[in-house]
């Protein structure tokens, strides 16, 4: 049988960030520094969850308590192990967290185009709050 286990941590340990930044696809340097940079700014209280499957992490998400909101943030799954339920674990286990720190709601962000993370939340129970979308400045005329 496949060796697995869980983890939670309450700050971004290096080992932690070192295997998210993977998942995450962040690889190149200068960004690699950047994103465990942000995590590790982050003042309000984290939960960093993370399964190992055959000693790589297969699966890691970040969990965000402010006002007794918990937001689920970068649910990644390594491709050979999605559809697996792993991303159902890992959000879960956030939540439960959470919970135990006081969180009565929970939220997330996800791309419109994500399918598969889209029909993940909503077997979780979660619904679509609202839609927004990023804005840039662009072209010579308006510099």
């Amino acid at each position: 049988m496949e060796k697995k286990h869980k983890k939670m941590d309450y700050h971004a340990v290096e080992e932690w960030l070192d295997d998210f930044v993977v998942l995450n696809r962040t690889k190149e340097e200068p960004m690699k520094s950047i994103a465990k940079e942000v995590v590790q700014k982050i003042q309000n209280p984290i939960f960093c969850a993370s399964i190992y499957k055959n000693e790589e992490m297969a699966a890691c998400g970040l969990g965000v308590l402010e006002r007794e909101k918990i937001g689920l943030f970068d649910i990644r799954v390594k491709d050979c192990y999605r559809r697996l339920g792993l991303g159902t674990e890992i959000c879960r286990q956030i939540i439960k967290e959470g919970k135990k720190y006081g969180a009565n709601e929970v939220y997330l962000q996800v791309a419109s185009v994500n399918e598969g993370a889209i029909r993940l939340y909503e077997k979780l129970g979660f619904t679509k709050a609202y839609t927004y979308w990023y804005r840039v400045k662009g072209g010579e005329e308006n510099q």
